[in-house]
């Protein structure tokens, strides 16, 4: 029913909140898992030399995210492939919605697992929300985990 499961993740704790619900769903009906990690594209100003020459240049920066990405992912799969499951990784280089969005189409995902920032108010309209996005514009059900922003989960401590 759910083959393949798109699993999204940023690197974060709370991105990685999502990882057992995957998994559990995933080992349920027997699908294939395929673990992202977008690689957001760097801004390089035009016309403008910081002195970022090799081995510092664009391409160079573009080239470690997306080896840092491919390892992160690398090591988060290991347990996965431990207990069994068919995994795939991609690090797709683009803004974060539009590449989940386009990995799950051209993948063919059934469905995308992600947790949520739980960014509200300001900070939501500063930085966007790119699982509200991949809600309103996905092809395929997800489901949302929720996580909590850090800052606003510690003003609730004491």
């Amino acid at each position: 029913m759910y083959d393949p499961i798109l699993l999204t993740l940023d690197g974060s704790e709370l991105a990685e909140l999502a990882i057992p619900h995957a998994v559990a769903m995933a080992k349920q009906f027997g699908a294939r898992l395929i673990v992202l990690r977008v690689v957001p594209p760097v801004v390089q100003p035009l016309d403008v030399d910081y002195g970022l020459s090799a081995p510092y240049g664009y391409e160079k920066i573009i080239e470690a995210e997306t080896q840092g990405a491919a390892e992160y992912l690398a090591n988060v799969v290991k347990s996965f492939e431990a207990e069994g499951l068919t995994v795939e990784t991609v690090t797709p280089l683009g803004e974060p919605a539009t590449a989940i969005l386009e990995t799950a189409h051209d993948r063919g995902a059934k469905l995308i697992v992600m947790a949520t920032h739980g960014r509200s108010g300001f900070r939501r309209l500063v930085f966007g929300s790119v699982a509200d996005r991949v809600l309103r514009e996905a092809e395929t059900p997800v489901l949302l985990v929720r996580g909590h922003d850090q800052d606003h989960s510690a003003a609730g401590k004491s």
